[in-house]
């Protein structure tokens, strides 16, 4: 794959770069200089996901597209960078010429067809020029806010939100905020306490304000198929809404995540690693598509393969909570009871659920004192009492009655959660928990409720 800048100089490949050191010499500059163009004029930087702030990297093909987009200098009172390539002269006196543009569009044309390409270095340019013309203060807030999203912890989270809503009390208009703002409800309601009741709501009412100010604003498409999808249970749209993100923005990973994550819980598991394949191509570096192919495996079937990614990503990002809590129920589900008190636990401590930490220690209570069928007795007495409140989804209880082998109760709590409009019901066609139910006509029923089949 290649960028349009490196056509142009005549280069055909990429190399990433995996620090600011390695950014700032590529531009012969400092490390102090390069961190203010990210900030203030879109230099194209990619964070690793729940590690540390400071780690980044860079594709030299995205920072030559976006030299190129930036005929005017990096910022204000900036000295313009250095050319990484002897031959970046040419497409900077085209830019000054006003031609580089039209350049630009006859490469594209010319490529398209023949390459195949996704224009990724092209898209970042686009970006840019969008937010040229925003508040710097506000920009700055976007990026945070998106860095923030990216960590997939409550703290995270919670700044996040913050942060965008900062970036749009300075600047009401900028889009891009409100659909950063949609994406970040979308994850507080997964990752903290927030009711669904409150996210999505205020997701969907973030993601209409983007849409109003940019109609072709993916990142607010991609909200929009997530909301359809587990708020709405509207397959078809959400489907469509992923799949408009994906095309008008061929560089982001996250349509594709969503998109495999809605596929699987119907049971379209290659569709759904195909989609994490492209994620992963997109972000190599990705904890949380990681997280989905190996939660994928694991409802497939193929447990060990699940397993092995899951247990490494609890190596390599310890402050993410799914991991844990797909190998606590895939414990849970094999009878693994002390694997899944311990999974359950840290996942638990992870997303500051008292609740769970309730349910918790009364199974451990009941493993204690009866083994396996006391620790599932006191599991769903505890659940149970906590239902009646909402606290605990009854789509849980129902899980908690088929491993203790009464799928009449089971399906009775399901209606119950399904009346509830309660999304973890969407899960129940794939989830190993139910699998004996997976030809019995009362699942069957639910299926034909949920999806219109």
């Amino acid at each position: 794959m290649q960028g349009v800048g490196s056509v142009i100089r005549g280069s055909v490949t990429s190399r990433r770069l995996n620090s600011w050191k390695e950014v700032a010499t590529y531009f012969q500059r400092d490390e102090r200089t390069v961190k203010r163009w990210e900030a203030g004029r879109g230099l194209p930087i990619h964070r690793v996901p729940g590690l540390a702030r400071s780690k980044i990297y860079a594709y030299t093909q995205e920072l030559d597209a976006w030299f190129d987009a930036t005929p005017d200098g990096p910022g204000a009172g900036d000295p313009a960078p250095a050319a990484p390539k002897a031959a970046r002269s040419l497409g900077r006196t085209a830019a000054r010429a006003g031609l580089f543009a039209g350049l630009l569009a006859i490469v594209i044309v010319a490529l398209a067809g023949s390459l195949g390409w996704r224009w990724i270095a092209s898209e970042h340019a686009v970006k840019a020029q969008r937010l040229a013309s925003r508040d710097p203060r506000a920009i700055e807030l976007y990026r945070e806010g998106w860095h923030d999203w990216n960590t997939r912890t409550p703290a995270g989270l919670t700044r996040a939100r913050a942060e965008f809503q900062q970036a749009l009390a300075r600047d009401p208009r900028f889009a891009q905020a409100h659909a950063g703002l949609a994406n970040t409800y979308l994850l507080l309601r997964e990752y903290t306490q927030m009711p669904d009741a409150v996210a999505y709501p205020a997701a969907e009412a973030s993601v209409r304000r983007a849409l109003a100010l940019d109609p072709d604003l993916a990142d607010a498409h991609s909200a929009l198929g997530f909301i359809d999808f587990w708020w709405r249970w509207d397959p078809r749209s959400a489907e469509a809404e992923l799949k408009r993100a994906i095309a008008l923005s061929p560089a982001s990973a996250d349509p594709h995540f969503w998109l495999a994550n809605i596929l699987k819980v119907q049971r379209r598991y290659d569709e759904a690693l195909s989609q994490i394949d492209q994620a992963q191509a997109i972000d190599p570096d990705s904890s949380a598509v990681l997280e989905a192919r190996g939660d994928i495996l694991l409802e497939r079937g193929d447990v060990a393969s699940g397993r092995e990614i899951l247990a490494h990503l609890e190596e390599v990002a310890p402050d993410q909570m799914w991991p844990h809590a797909h190998l606590a129920r895939a414990a849970l589900v094999e009878g693994q009871y002390a694997t899944y008190l311990t999974e359950s636990q840290k996942a638990a401590d992870l997303k500051g659920d008292a609740d769970q930490e309730a349910v918790l220690a009364a199974a451990q209570q009941g493993w204690r004192t009866g083994g396996g069928p006391g620790l599932l007795d006191q599991l769903l007495k505890q659940q149970q009492a906590l239902a009646a409140s909402g606290k605990v989804s009854a789509y849980e209880v129902a899980c908690t009655y088929m491993l203790m082998n009464r799928p009449d109760d089971a399906t009775a709590w399901l209606r119950r959660a399904m009346t509830a409009h309660d999304a973890t019901v969407l899960g129940t066609f794939a989830d190993p928990c139910f699998h004996a139910l997976a030809n019995d006509d009362r699942l069957q029923f639910l299926h034909g409720v949920v999806f219109g089949t």
